[in-house]
């Protein structure tokens, strides 16, 4: 006997439904199809008219149902994607923004206020962007940030900026 969990779209919402093993057939097909005569749901819900549902593998539904990561996260992994490239500061932060659909005009370092919330440098987050006159970078954790070079040197993860404490405001996206 199997026992199995389903989850079935109905519109926008997922409902989960209990399915009762001794009426369920199997299709092969990329993804298992499932035809369940008898489906309860679990709190209110319907199910398709015909009975049909879609069967997700674990890792399938873990992936449906993950919180998606920190924006500071992204930003982070944005930016760390431009290792190695030439551009200063500013556009090595201008960039990852762009990369998750900010709209970023040509700023100066000290013009990335309005993205997120100010923090404390004591509670700085990977992801947060650090400023300060003549200067922005994210910040990596452990005292580490990715910046860009003065001038349009190569983007490198450390220097002598790196800090959260030798910068001015600390900006944490939402």
């Amino acid at each position: 006997m199997i026992a199995v969990s389903v989850g079935l779209v109905a519109g926008s919402a997922a409902q989960a439904y209990p399915a009762k093993t001794d009426n369920i057939a199997f299709h092969a097909s990329e993804r298992e199809s499932l035809t369940v005569q008898d489906v309860a749901p679990i709190s209110g819900g319907e199910s398709t008219s015909d009975g049909s549902i879609t069967v997700y593998s674990v890792a399938e539904l873990e992936q449906l149902t993950a919180p998606p990561p920190p924006t500071g996260y992204l930003l982070l992994e944005a930016a760390r994607g431009q290792l190695g490239s030439y551009q200063d500061c500013t556009a090595l932060v201008e960039n990852a923004l762009r990369l998750l659909g900010y709209g970023v005009g040509d700023l100066s370092p000290m013009g990335f206020g309005s993205f997120g919330f100010q923090v404390a440098a004591a509670d700085a987050q990977p992801g947060d962007i650090m400023m300060r006159w003549g200067h922005v970078a994210i910040y990596s954790g452990d005292g580490i940030a990715v910046q860009g070079g003065y001038n349009g040197t190569t983007v490198e993860v450390g220097g002598a900026v790196s800090s959260p404490y030798n910068y001015s405001i600390i900006i944490r996206l939402p």
